[in-house]
């Protein structure tokens, strides 16, 4: 029973993602999954003492989603590893111009809206700069997936300009970083919005989306956007 426990436990709360975008999360998850989600949240309420919240945004969602307004909370932002920082000199110019996109398949990365953006991009800007810059997603894919997104690129006239990594280490990401003409982060919902802050750290202009917890992290050093907004 609670009343016996010799000691209070804490926990790591990261985001609220599935909680907060429930219906679209509906779509492409079992109901058996989002049930087992709800369960473990209530078991989180339940259970521990402590929650500390990777940002402000996500411990307000926490607050709003569980009744746990009794129990102690803490903000711990996260950092990134000093590894992140802008090209060492003597800069090696990269052989592509690109904007990066630590994106993903699932529904708050706004992929779709991603490849739309940067073909608008295309269509509107006439200039060699632009038309020469190419879009690199850095993110793990099966094949299906990689297969959809580059079709509906095609279709929108920049087949030939997105790129996919596939899965990349953290040194190949770092020089990815360092290499990009700026970070074009379109999420929906983030915990925290690491790509923000491993951007900065790597000197890089910042575009991101005016939502969540991703002003929390970029502050005045970003310029933001209604990521629905195409």
């Amino acid at each position: 029973a609670r009343e016996t426990k010799s000691c209070d436990f804490a926990v790591t709360v990261f985001d609220l993602i599935v909680a907060v975008m429930e219906h679209e999360y509906a779509k492409h998850w079992p109901a058996s999954s989002l049930v087992s989600y709800k369960n473990k949240l209530q078991h989180l309420a339940r259970d521990f003492d402590l929650f500390l919240h990777i940002s402000h945004h996500t411990k307000s969602d926490f607050l709003k989603e569980l009744d746990v307004a009794n129990k102690r909370h803490v903000v711990t932002h996260l950092a990134v590893d000093t590894l992140f920082r802008p090209t060492p000199f003597p800069v090696n110019a990269s052989a592509k111009r690109y904007i990066i996109y630590p994106g993903g398949f699932d529904p708050r990365k706004n992929m779709k809206r991603a490849i739309e953006g940067f073909a608008n991009l295309h269509a509107k800007y006439a200039d060699e700069a632009v038309r020469s810059t190419q879009f690199c997603i850095v993110c793990s894919c099966d094949k299906a997936s990689e297969t959809e997104l580059l079709n509906f690129a095609k279709k929108l006239g920049v087949g030939e300009k997105v790129w996919l990594t596939g899965f990349i280490d953290e040194r190949a990401l770092i020089e990815t970083y360092q290499k990009a003409e700026c970070l074009f982060f379109p999420s929906l919902y983030e915990g925290f919005g690491l790509p923000v802050l491993e951007a900065l750290a790597c000197g890089l202009p910042v575009a991101a989306s005016n939502t969540s917890s991703i002003p929390e992290v970029g502050g005045e050093f970003a310029l933001y956007f209604d990521p629905h907004d195409v």
